[in-house]
């Protein structure tokens, strides 16, 4: 009867385990990308604000070009183990229109270690 039980439960543990869905690069790209009615210079700088009010720290931003790269500071994660952990950042700003600009985000989990 114990057995059964633990059969049982194994189971139904296993078979509720699903895998996530793998998305296409453009249900990813319509994710990651937002239009608003405003300035190319309006958006950008409000993403640049965003962005340091979040704490993460500006490495490179161009505003011809539309390319803003940050990073969180690095912190140390201990658990079964350390690592280093932190987060970049790409944002792309894109006008397509005096008052039609795109934003595009793009964020990756580094670790170390």
């Amino acid at each position: 009867m114990k057995h059964t039980l633990i059969l049982s439960t194994l189971i139904l543990l296993f078979s509720s385990c699903q895998s996530s869905k793998q998305l296409s690069s453009l249900e990813l790209q319509a994710f990651q990308r937002k239009e608003f009615a405003t300035s190319k210079d309006i958006a950008f700088g409000s993403v640049m604000s965003v962005l340091q009010d979040l704490g993460y720290i500006v490495s490179s931003a161009d505003k011809d070009t539309g390319l803003i790269s940050a990073a969180s500071p690095t912190k140390n994660v201990v658990f079964f183990g350390s690592h280093m952990q932190n987060t970049s950042v790409n944002a792309f700003v894109e006008s397509f229109g005096p008052k039609r600009t795109a934003i595009r985000l793009n964020f990756v989990e580094n670790q170390e270690g």
